[in-house]
Formats: C-alpha cells, structure tokens, sequence
C-alpha cells in the first residue's frame, strides 16, 4: 500500500490511516492470527476493557481507511493480510 501512495504525486501533509475493511476487536484479532498462523489460541484469555485496570481506556481502535481507498488503494482482506505476514 505504502509503494502505491509513493507513486501518487502532490500527496504532501495528509494523514491516511492503514486498515483493513474488517472490524474486529482486539481479541477477535489476535484469535484469528492464531488460527491462520495455526499457533495455539488456547491461551488466549479473552477480557474487557472495564476488567483491566488501564489508566486509559480505550475501546474502538478502529480507523477510517475512506482516504485510503480515495486513492483508489483498497486493503487487503484480513485473512490475507495476516498470512503474508506470516510468511515473511
């Protein structure tokens, strides 16, 4: 994604959030890795945010990709995303 927004010229001071088009929450996320990468997710203990002792909560990291895909650079999907990490 990133060789792509390089290709794009006049693209100077603009934020542009990487994401997927999936929403998950953390735990959701990290299971799946678990799953794709075939490690065991047995040990996973799946909590909420009002459980944990954080000073700061915060409960939706999700990011708005509109700007991103503006471009015309549309995210891979999740599964995908996370097997070719995997493969590195």
């Amino acid at each position: 994604m990133i060789a792509s927004l390089i290709e794009i010229k006049d693209l100077k001071s603009e934020t542009i959030n990487f994401g997927g088009n999936e929403r998950l929450s953390r735990y959701d996320l990290i299971d799946f890795a678990c799953k794709i990468a075939g490690l065991r997710n047995d040990l996973l203990i799946k909590t909420t945010m009002d459980e944990e002792n954080y000073p700061y909560k915060v409960y939706d990291v999700s990011l708005n990709t509109d700007k991103l895909k503006s471009y015309g650079i549309v995210p891979a999907t999740l599964d995908k995303a996370i097997a070719d990490i995997f493969r590195q």
